[in-house]
């Protein structure tokens, strides 16, 4: 992931923001919701801490803590509803600041759309803020034996968000000494309650995205602290993960099903799981988007269109009618994927104008856009037998600021190119062929070598 590369705000920038930039009533209430949950404190107030509203029918809630109305809120993400997560978080902490799991769900939100806008900076000092709180609360709360292991746990979540936080500011000493806590923590977890399924999925994932970083990611992983792992390891674990039925079985279906589909020898299963989850979650339409990417991935473009139709559906309306930047950049991977089936399937013209489009918009919220509407119109000159233009658009990849698990992906398709992979029908290809060669406008620029050992 380009979680650790994008956005150049110095150290010395950040930490003005953070000074700076929030309110005295922002403080008060910080230094009011430490002293809340003082260990002293903690104890005198059991009887009315969140923990005796916990959900009993959730598996190792002991360690998460879902309250009624997180769970109900989760469950509502889950199922596809549109609604303002911040706005709800915000009300249960305002209700319940001793709660510190509260402060973690908080900032994911927050943290994510900044991976998805690192120049957009106007939640930088909150997530920092949510973030910081949430730590300092866990690490209180472990000390109490009652919250030993959720504690542990939201230390180890919230760790890991902070080292992202920094490592995406470039802010790197910070994200080493976060990302150090992070690690040790969960490998304490992981010694203290063995099989847990979150535990699994964190450091399946890790595993596995960390194991296909390019050299210079790698690079930034050692440099904060970490090193990378190892690709079969987090298949395995992630697998691991699937056997149990938790509160997080989602993301554990929706991280296996992205992984699983990058394997060949695994795509099957991903095929498997993708079904539950549309069973499961049919209205949501993420599921139906990693479904369509998984038929992709098989070269069966008809019923990859039949699914990212199906989630555009669930998404309606245009990006303008959306203030939430993850909806936002959602809509575009939907529409990414529809244009990109249409080129394939009918030879589109307008599937490949809006492509082109999108390559060369750097206004778009969304920064890794215009990289992978690129990456797709290489794609398609491959598949039109277009070798010169597809590998002149792989290049231009390496022309947009960040995206660096992009850059290694267009330089693994110079080497690979999806022709080698997928071969489409004869008038299929001729199609899309002739409509690339007509329209230069959607042609990348492919300047001639000069030749070496021509006569004069």
């Amino acid at each position: 992931m380009n979680l650790f590369l994008r956005n150049k705000l110095s150290v010395f920038a950040g930490l003005l923001l953070f000074l700076f930039g929030l309110s005295p009533e922002l403080f008060a209430e910080e230094r009011a919701a430490l002293k809340a949950d003082s260990p002293k404190q903690v104890k005198k107030n059991e009887s009315r801490n969140e923990s005796a509203e916990l959900l009993p029918d959730l598996a190792d809630n002991d360690v998460y803590l879902l309250s009624p109305d997180l769970w109900d809120g989760m469950s509502r993400y889950f199922r596809g509803e549109l609604f303002d997560y911040d706005a709800e978080l915000r009300r249960m902490i305002a209700e319940k600041p001793h709660h510190f799991p509260l402060y973690f769900y908080a900032a994911v939100f927050k943290l994510r759309r900044l991976m998805l806008a690192p120049d957009e900076i106007a939640e930088v000092g909150e997530i920092e803020r949510l973030l910081t709180l949430g730590l300092k609360k866990a690490q209180r709360a472990k000390k109490l034996k009652k919250f030993a292991i959720s504690g542990l746990y939201y230390e180890t979540v919230c760790s890991a968000a902070l080292a992202t936080f920094h490592g995406l500011r470039s802010e790197y000493l910070k994200a080493h000494g976060y990302a150090v806590v992070g690690r040790m923590a969960l490998d304490e977890l992981m010694q203290k309650r063995p099989g847990l399924q979150t535990a699994l999925l964190l450091e399946g994932t890790y595993h596995y995205y960390t194991g296909k970083f390019g050299p210079l990611l790698r690079f930034v992983m050692r440099l904060i602290g970490l090193p990378p792992g190892e690709v079969d390891t987090g298949l395995k674990m992630i697998d691991e993960a699937l056997k149990q039925d938790g509160p997080f079985s989602y993301f554990g279906q929706l991280y296996a099903t992205m992984a699983f589909s990058s394997d060949s020898k695994r795509r099957a299963r991903a095929l498997e799981i993708s079904e539950d989850m549309i069973r499961r979650y049919p209205n949501n339409y993420f599921p139906w988007l990693l479904r369509a990417i998984l038929f992709e991935r098989t070269g069966n473009f008809e019923r990859a269109r039949e699914n990212a139709r199906k989630g555009r559906a669930l998404l309606p309306g245009e990006p303008k009618d959306y203030k939430d930047l993850i909806l936002i950049a959602d809509q575009f991977l939907l529409d990414l994927r529809l244009a990109y089936e249409n080129a394939i399937l009918d030879a589109d013209l307008e599937a490949l104008r809006f492509l082109q489009s999108a390559a060369l918009d750097r206004t778009l919220r969304y920064a890794d856009a215009p990289a992978l509407a690129s990456l797709h119109l290489g794609h398609l000159a491959s598949l039109a037998g277009l070798d010169e233009e597809a590998l002149a658009y792989y290049k231009k990849v390496q022309s947009y600021r960040g995206v660096e698990w992009l850059k290694d992906l267009a330089k693994r398709n110079e080497e690979s190119p999806m022709s080698k992979r997928f071969r489409l029908p004869p008038k299929r290809r001729e199609a899309l062929r002739t409509r690339l060669l007509e329209h230069s406008e959607i042609r990348a620029e492919v300047k001639a070598e000069p030749k070496t050992g021509s006569k004069e």
